[in-house]
C-alpha cells in the first residue's frame, strides 16, 4: 500500500515537472518585446522627452516603450496594451499636441497606449 502511494506521488511529481517548462515557455514568449523602426517627421515627445525628426527603433515590452536612435535610448514611457479588432496595416504613431499617445505595430492586433 505504501509503495503504491509512493509510486503515485512520484508520477504526479514527474508530471508536474514536465508541465512546468511548457507553461514557463508560454509565459516567456508573451514577454518578447515588440520592435519596429519608425520615422518621426516633426518634433514630438514621448513620456515628456522630446523627439527630434529622424528614424527611431521602437521597443515595447509588457509595460514600457523605449525609443532608440543610433543605439542609444533617447526616450521611454510606461504603456498599457489595448486590443484592436483587426491587424494594423503598418506601424504608426498617434499624437495629440505633438505628444505620442499610441503606437500601432504592423501585423499586430494589439497596440500600446502611452501613459504619461
Amino acid at each position: 500500500m505504501f509503495q503504491q502511494r509512493m509510486r503515485y506521488a512520484f508520477l504526479l511529481f514527474a508530471a508536474l515537472l514536465l508541465a512546468l517548462p511548457v507553461s514557463f515557455g508560454a509565459t516567456a514568449s508573451n514577454l518578447k518585446p515588440t520592435t519596429a523602426t519608425v520615422r518621426v517627421l516633426a518634433p514630438a515627445s514621448v513620456g515628456g522627452k522630446p523627439l527630434n525628426p529622424g528614424t527611431y527603433q521602437v521597443i515595447a515590452d509588457s509595460s514600457t516603450v523605449t525609443f532608440k536612435q543610433h543605439g542609444k535610448a533617447v526616450a521611454a514611457a510606461p504603456v498599457e496594451w489595448k486590443d484592436e479588432s483587426r491587424k494594423a496595416e503598418s506601424t504608426s504613431l498617434v499624437a495629440d499636441n505633438n505628444a505620442i499617445t499610441e503606437i500601432h505595430f504592423e501585423g499586430k492586433t494589439r497596440y500600446a497606449v502611452v501613459k504619461e
